[in-house]
């Protein structure tokens, strides 16, 4: 017992916590897919459920989970359109670029819209949604999660992957903020803080993201950016409460 209360009170028991967690979900997502790290952040609760840090690791992992079973759902959809793409075009000669345009979505925006699915995209919801992303605390911690000019990054990727907008469509990111930005925030917004992001790893779709040592020294900020988004779109896809 005075083990357990010796952790509670740790202040680095919630970094250690997320750190093997994080490292377990990428694991096994890499190496059997989301159904296997799912049972195997669920067999981690046995040993860490006691600890006061556990529950807010383990809802972070889920969504990440919930996040790459999206993605693997989204691929296989789309393996399954090329199919019949393919064999439409064996039976009925039909030339497959013609095909495959009728049958495959537009992708030329990178959009991925399999990550907010069934997400309310009204001005009212977004900027409800900013509002509780600025109330959000990091890691369990007093800090707030977005804190930081360039986590308005994370927002323009979002929604841009959400297809409201195309890649580096900046002026149409900027008159939406004008719409729906909280009376209060965390940081200032900045449209050319905004546009730096072409010139970072966040400049590709979410799911294609990947911590590059090369781009950035400490792994902390990429993290970080990763919660944000994780986070935006539990709240984007969670009916508002009135």
């Amino acid at each position: 017992m005075a083990q357990q209360q010796q952790t509670r009170a740790s202040p680095t028991g919630f970094s250690t916590i997320q750190k093997m967690v994080d490292e377990t979900v990428e694991f096994y997502l890499a190496n059997g897919g989301p159904a296997v790290a799912r049972n195997e952040i669920r067999g981690l609760a046995a040993t860490f459920s006691f600890m006061d840090e556990w529950p807010g690791a383990y809802r972070n992992a889920l969504a990440r989970i919930e996040l790459a079973e999206r993605a693997e759902q989204r691929k296989h959809e789309e393996r399954e359109q090329r199919r019949l793409g393919e064999m439409m075009t064996a039976m009925m000669g039909v030339a497959q670029q013609t095909v495959m345009q009728q049958m495959v979505p537009d992708k030329a925006t990178g959009a991925d819209t399999a990550l907010l699915k069934g997400a309310d995209l009204s001005d009212g919801h977004i900027y409800y949604c900013l509002e509780r992303l600025m109330e959000e605390r990091y890691n369990g911690t007093e800090e707030m999660l977005f804190n930081q000019k360039s986590h308005w990054q994370a927002v323009f990727r979002l929604l841009s992957d959400a297809g409201m907008y195309g890649d580096d469509d900046f002026d149409a990111f900027d008159r939406l903020m004008k719409r729906v930005m909280p009376c209060r925030v965390n940081a200032a917004y900045s449209r050319s803080s905004v546009k730096n992001i072409s010139q970072t790893l966040f400049n590709k779709p979410f799911i294609k993201w990947h911590y590059d040592p090369g781009l950035m020294k400490r792994r902390e900020p990429y993290d970080r950016m990763v919660a944000i988004v994780e986070r935006l779109i539990i709240l984007l896809t969670t009916p508002e409460k009135h």
